[in-house]
């Protein structure tokens, strides 16, 4: 499965970044700031550590696609990002789990992984419009998709520094060495990933995911995300639910997984206009399950 990519248009207003007016904390001197809590004061910080993780996931998808002026351009605005949650000392308390679509691809040297963070279901920066590139790019060739979730574990002065690093790497034209500080400033974002033993829960989840991505007309890597769903679904059923109803709706979901994936492999843009349609009543019908 191969794609290219549309990045996500608009630069961030981060001048008018408000981050929430919270206490020092003298331990935060050397920028590791711990986990963030799902509270309504805490939410600002995790939505712009997460547009950061999202703009380096571009930057470095970017530069394997040859297009290095937009690499340079989510490297900037991730860094700016980078440089406000360091400047603030906020400290933040509690866990926060974020989600976020995991699309692993096959370099010509070794597998990689990009994290595509989530908020309200929706991606935080558009992006991954296998469409809309032209020319002689090199395509990625996609090995998996699907949705993970992680604790915010930021350090964010790793995060300038990586980032720093990573720009003025660009601008030397040292690609090698921007995708290695950009695969640290990653690291530097979350700490653990988590495994969730909820078959229909995560079944939704790669459906979310499998949307999204239908949306940005990524067909082929929504495709993967949609086989996790199937396999999550079939996992469901194989679990002998009491519910007959419910057994019965991950059973006819499932079918239809099969249906669209095989319209997705025929490439007809009328039966892809149809996909994110189809895939929101599917999400729709498992909510009112759960």
């Amino acid at each position: 499965m191969r794609f290219s990519i549309r990045v996500g248009a608009g630069a961030l207003a981060l001048g008018m970044l408000a981050l929430p007016a919270l206490a020092k904390d003298p331990k935060l001197a050397a920028g590791v700031q711990p986990a963030a809590g799902t509270t309504a004061a805490n939410e600002p910080l995790v939505r712009e550590a997460s547009k950061a993780l999202a703009h380096v996931a571009i930057a470095n998808i970017a530069i394997s696609n040859q297009m290095m002026v937009e690499a340079q351009e989510n490297v900037t605005d991730a860094l700016a990002i980078a440089r406000t949650l360091e400047a603030s000392a906020a400290r933040l308390e509690g866990n926060a789990i974020v989600k976020a679509g995991k699309i692993s691809h096959k370099p010509k040297a070794s597998p990689t992984d990009y994290w595509l963070p989530l908020a309200n279901d929706k991606f935080i920066v558009r992006t991954l419009d296998e469409t809309s590139t032209k020319g002689a790019l090199e395509d990625l060739e996609i090995a998996d998709a699907r949705m993970v979730r992680y604790s915010l574990m930021l350090n964010t002065k790793q995060l300038r520094n990586e980032l720093e690093s990573a720009s003025a790497a660009l601008q030397a034209k040292n690609y090698g060495d921007a995708e290695s500080a950009l695969r640290r400033a990653a690291a530097s974002t979350f700490s653990d990933e988590f495994v969730v033993d909820a078959p229909l829960e995560t079944a939704r989840d790669n459906l979310v995911l499998a949307r999204e991505l239908a949306h940005d007309r990524n067909y082929g890597t929504a495709r993967l995300a949609l086989d996790h769903a199937s396999r999550d679904l079939e996992r469901f059923s194989a679990s002998r639910p009491p519910n007959k109803k419910t057994a019965e709706a991950a059973t006819a979901i499932q079918d239809q997984i099969a249906t669209l994936k095989t319209q997705i492999d025929s490439k007809d843009p009328s039966l892809l206009r149809q996909a994110e349609g189809k895939i929101e009543g599917w999400i729709s019908r498992l909510e009112a399950a759960l």
